[in-house]
């Protein structure tokens, strides 16, 4: 991670910290607690080091002196976090206790009517806080105080020190082509051919845009050179354009740039420093002529920012309607929401190479002749290379570059043991990385977890970053709504890619993005496993371990730092009997993501109750068959999967799971929760068994306004006292009105009959 990376993270992650736990009721708690004093010092000590956070961004160089202590920054906002999480955990421990003293004196559809208009945060439970008084807590809040402000102020002393400039790593690409011919695009360069020589016109616009979409490096300006100097495209257009547009959108430089190609004075285009006197002279250039233009590198860093230069594009543009019919427009992006805005009629989305078009690439630019005759050891050789490239044509050239003047295979073995072409062409996917919003700089690098090419499930990994915090709210939308939207753009700018199998839509990295992922990210994320030799780092946060490298955990590594720890074996392999060590299991206290769905274990570890950060929990298909009554103390657990297991039944405390939202367990397990009624934030619930008892009564099902999917309400015959029975059809007809988010609702029992 570089320095403005490091000072984009440390500013989201105060600014989350004051969100998340600074907030009216903590306040209050930790006024409660002793504690309201430390607390108001910790508001001043992160509200001094966001200033001075802000003040280094928009420096336009940086001090590299002080990455030391932006790395000590960052652990002491994992403490602090880790601090206010556990304060966090006490407040819902006693809140809960009062609650459900509370709610216990009211009627049910009384209670249920109020519950949909309480303030949502007051859904916690508790103990006496014995601990909150303490002492210790006080001391602990003390130290990481001290702590704060000594980095702060060292942070602050190391920014002002004499700075390093930042100097532009990307060359301004033009229309000509290096290489006369590329490979392995025959049927894109028909296609793209084909679309500009059409001459069909959308309504009363003449002019058509064309986007070609891809990842950095894979080929989309030598595609878009290859078409522009197309001996018929040249022909049939009267005026040709192309324009570097890279990330910094200036609408006086591009409309000038656009001026001087289509004319032969440019001395009196230089001196026009007014937009519209541009803009006037750019229309009457291109009146009633047809016209190729090429706009390279188009960016937009997020949907915010989107929105304004959509605007921005459009008085941009405006001069071009004055031209002929059959106009076209070319661009290219790595965001398809780039090309959506622009209203692109036609979008090539690129694909990499084939390992043999990079073979044959590489041959061209070294032979000058992808048919030259070399001995087949280079060949052999060659090949190899080409395989490690991941099918980019950039890195095909860097490496050729770095072939042409070598002629032997030892030579050229050297070339493909050390690999070093990646650190030629890496600063340019590091620049993508760089642009991304800061909640998406973590979601992506967080990904580096996963083996390379793993397929997931959107909602997988959405649950993965809200339970590390990294999913923003805005107050109006659910949280999981959020995340897809955060996977969306990423798909959008190509650091993911769609791939469906069977209906079912899965996500991957392509490889390239999966380097990226692993060094902007090499810090704290690290996998056990597979071809990886680094030795651990000791700042590790999240690990990720293939089962067959169990043996690689000893005592160095940190464990009580981490916040994942995931457990991966092949995908068609069946759970594995392991014993994972126990100096591991004791110390997970900062943990919020748990799987151990690849383990064949049969019960759950008793030092996962101290784990009161935990917010995700998988232990599906493993062989456990009871669990603990311990679980229902994890009150900031999120998800917990049990498809799978072998369960009976469910403990007692699960309902004190207060912030759980998705719950997966065979159907004949969940109807026996007792009062499911207080896991409110429950996202999907698909049977409902009502029974005489209370605590399994149709009105539990009030309290639960945020249920999704489908829901089957069975045995509403059980419901024999009039006046229950009365409260029950009563809340039936609100059901039908409040659970606006079910897709379907079913009743089984109903006065004998089904709905």
């Amino acid at each position: 991670m570089d320095m403005s990376s490091y000072l984009a993270v440390g500013g989201w992650f105060i600014q989350v910290i004051f969100d998340k736990y600074l907030s009216y009721q903590l306040q209050s708690w930790a006024a409660d607690c002793g504690i309201s004093h430390e607390m108001n010092r910790l508001r001043v000590a992160l509200l001094r080091t966001q200033s001075v956070l802000h003040g280094a961004e928009v420096t336009p160089s940086l001090s590299y002196g002080s990455l030391p202590w932006m790395r000590e920054l960052r652990d002491v906002m994992y403490h602090a976090e880790d601090l206010l999480d556990k304060l966090e955990y006490n407040r819902l421990h006693h809140q809960m206790q009062e609650s459900s003293s509370t709610e216990s004196n009211s009627s049910p559809i009384s209670a249920f009517m109020h519950s949909r208009f309480r303030n949502q945060g007051a859904q916690a439970s508790g103990l006496e806080p014995h601990w909150d008084r303490s002492t210790r807590v006080k001391n602990q809040m003390v130290n990481l105080l001290e702590r704060l402000e000594q980095v702060a102020s060292g942070v602050s002393e190391a920014l002002s020190l004499p700075r390093k400039p930042r100097h532009s790593r990307y060359s301004i690409m033009t229309s000509s082509v290096a290489h006369g011919e590329i490979f392995g695009r025959e049927s894109e360069i028909q296609q793209l051919v084909s679309t500009l020589l059409s001459s069909q016109v959308d309504g009363d616009n003449p002019v058509s845009v064309a986007s070609i979409v891809g990842v950095g490096g894979v080929g989309k300006t030598a595609l878009a050179q290859h078409v522009y100097n197309n001996t018929r495209v040249a022909q049939y257009f009267d005026m040709r354009m192309w324009i570097c547009v890279t990330d910094a959108f200036d609408e006086s430089r591009i409309t000038r740039e656009m001026l001087e190609s289509v004319s032969s004075s440019r001395f009196r285009h230089d001196s026009i420093t007014n937009f519209n006197r541009l803009q006037v002279a750019l229309r009457a250039r291109l009146v009633s002529k047809r016209f190729l233009l090429v706009l390279d590198d188009v960016w937009s860093n997020d949907k915010i920012t989107l929105a304004i230069e959509h605007e921005n594009w459009q008085k941009l543009l405006s001069p071009l309607k004055a031209a002929a019919n059959g106009s076209k427009i070319l661009l290219t992006t790595r965001s398809s929401m780039v090309a959506e805005m622009l209203q692109s009629a036609h979008i090539t989305n690129l694909e990499c190479l084939s390992d043999k078009d990079c073979w044959s690439l590489i041959k061209m630019i070294v032979f000058d002749d992808t048919n030259h005759l070399i001995n087949s050891q280079l060949a052999n050789i060659g090949s190899e290379i080409a395989k490690t490239l991941n099918g980019l044509p950039l890195a095909a050239k860097v490496v050729a570059r770095q072939l042409k003047c070598k002629h032997t295979t030892d030579e050229w073995k050297q070339v493909l043991q050390r690999n070093a072409v990646w650190d030629e062409i890496m600063p340019i996917f590091q620049h993508s990385y760089e642009n991304l919003p800061v909640h998406l700089q973590q979601c992506l690098a967080y990904c580096s977890i996963f083996p390379k090419d793993w397929e997931f499930e959107a909602e997988q990994l959405i649950l993965m970053w809200m339970a590390q915090g990294y999913v923003y709210p805005d107050g109006c939308r659910r949280m999981e709504d959020i995340g897809k939207q955060y996977v969306d753009e990423l798909c959008s700018r190509s650091f993911f890619a769609i791939q469906k199998k069977q209906f079912v839509s899965y996500y991957v990295m392509p490889p390239v993005i999966h380097k990226l992922a692993k060094s902007v990210s090499a810090e704290e994320c690290f996998r056990i496993g597979g071809d990886e030799q680094r030795r651990i780092p000791s700042s590790v946060r999240h690990l990720s371990i293939h089962l067959d490298s169990l043996s690689m955990l000893d005592e160095t590594i940190p464990y009580m730092n981490l916040r994942t720890l995931i457990f991966f074996t092949s995908r068609m392999v069946a759970p594995i009997n392991i014993s994972i060590p126990q100096v591991v299991l004791d110390n997970l206290q900062s943990l919020r993501v748990l799987d151990l769905s690849p383990c064949k274990i049969d019960r759950l570890p008793d030092s996962i109750r101290q784990c009161v950060h935990l917010r995700y929990l998988n232990i599906s298909s493993t062989a456990i068959n009871m669990l603990p009554e311990y679980l229902g103390k994890l009150y900031h657990l999120q998800v917990l999967n049990l498809s799978g297991c072998r369960l009976e039944k469910l403990p007692s405390s699960i309902n004190n799971l207060v912030s759980l939202r998705h719950l997966t367990a065979a159907n004949q397990i969940l109807s026996t929760i007792t009062d499911i009624g207080s896991l409110r934030y429950l996202q999907r619930l698909p049977i409902f068994k009502v029974t005489s008892e209370e605590t399994n009564s149709i009105i539990q099902l009030g309290y639960l306004q945020e249920l999704r999917g489908s829901l089957h309400i069975r045995n509403l015959e059980n419901i024999d006292a009039p006046d229950e029975a009365k409260e029950a059809m009563l809340l039936v007809a609100m059901l039908g009105s409040s659970f606006h988010h079910l897709v379907s609702f079913h009743l089984s029992g109903l006065f004998g009959c089904s709905v």
